[in-house]
């Protein structure tokens, strides 16, 4: 059972990987609450009870899938109630649980469940409320699994796309792993369909071999001279020139490179640096050594230890100051990209006029 306390992403990971571990193994719980703001996870869970819990026969008179909008919770009650025919049991997917009217009426079911039901709870884009009696009851049962699906953090999505490359058996190197982070985002749905789109159009030759920044451009559309990945570089290094041309491009195709993804990328990127820096300065401060590249790497939350020289030259050719200024500018261009404070300034103007002021850093 979960506890009532917002997990962390590797948490999350995990409660769904032992849910799914402990599916294979034929082992299923009366009830399952599958709730919170990352639909990867719920619909991952869902996916495999709804194509595994059943036989083909048996899904023609045990399975159920029911929509929130359409149903209600004594209604879903109901039907869990019954009793399967010609199986051990039956499931009753419920997708968008938390648009279904009398959720709360699904409180007395989940004291008494029937155990021959697998009922499923999709409850999606935000927690199912854990001050409600019915969050209470299912949290109390040992017939119960919760599962709370959390977004990573901007930092550990480039974790995320080894992770799930791995489990398709594909090897991508480290810059073709940060050009899917930095570009799509914590989109890990998207992430997923782009990485099946990888292997599926690789082929044979996706396996055996290291996957390329090319290989991606190729085969997601993913520029690999022109991306949030490169466009931190180029500022990592105070290549300007390089930078602009790099924000022509993004801001020329803002349908597929949002800037919002382009400032958090950035913002993500120079409190790396920042960290760095405060590094190299408490080192001296206390007349202590450096700590080694793989201690740092740990400590400002790179996925691969390959990337430190590029953190550590910039943070030779930006000071703390210069950082915590840089910093600053992303905030204010935030709230730009979001129609406050903008002004007469086109969005297509905004990336290059953020280069420009970071420039005067």
């Amino acid at each position: 059972m979960a506890k009532s306390a917002t997990i962390s992403f590797e948490s999350c990971q995990k409660q769904c990987n032992d849910i799914i571990s402990s599916a294979k193994k034929g082992n299923y719980t009366s009830l399952y609450l599958l709730h919170g703001t990352e639909g990867y996870f719920i619909d991952l869970v869902e996916s495999y009870i709804t194509q595994n819990a059943l036989t083909e026969d048996e899904k023609a008179f045990n399975q159920t899938i029911i929509y929130g909008k359409d149903s209600t919770g004594a209604e879903v009650a109901d039907a869990a109630r019954r009793y399967p025919m010609l199986s051990e049991k039956q499931v009753i997917i419920v997708r968008e649980a938390q648009t279904l009217k009398g959720l709360e009426d699904l409180s007395h079911y989940a004291e008494n469940p029937t155990p021959s039901t697998v009922l499923v709870l999709c409850h999606r884009d935000k927690n199912l409320d854990k001050r409600s009696a019915l969050y209470k009851k299912l949290a109390a049962s040992k017939s119960c699994t919760i599962m709370e699906s959390v977004a990573p953090r901007d930092w550990e999505v480039a974790r995320f796309v080894s992770s799930l490359a791995a489990q398709r058996s594909l090897q991508i190197d480290p810059s073709g792993i940060q050009m899917i982070a930095d570009n799509i985002g914590a989109n890990l749905i998207r992430i997923s369909s782009e990485i099946d789109k990888l292997q599926t159009r690789l082929g044979e030759d996706a396996f055996g071999r290291i996957i390329t920044a090319a290989d991606i451009e190729d085969n997601i559309g993913i520029s690999k001279q022109y991306n949030n990945f490169e466009l931190c570089k180029a500022l990592s290094y105070r290549k300007f020139d390089s930078a602009l041309k790099i924000a022509q491009f993004l801001s020329a195709s803002s349908k597929d490179n949002p800037l919002f993804l382009t400032i958090t990328a950035l913002f993500t990127h120079f409190q790396r640096v920042t960290m760095v820096g405060f590094i190299r300065f408490d080192a001296q401060r206390q007349n202590k050594p450096v700590p080694n590249d793989n201690e740092i790497a740990k400590s400002i939350k790179i996925p691969n230890v390959y990337f430190l020289d590029e953190y550590k030259t910039a943070a030779t050719n930006y000071s703390i100051a210069k950082c915590v200024t840089i910093l600053g500018l992303l905030r204010e261009w935030d709230l730009k990209s979001k129609g406050m404070g903008a002004g007469s300034t086109e969005e297509s103007e905004l990336l290059r006029d953020l280069i420009l002021r970071i420039s005067l850093c």
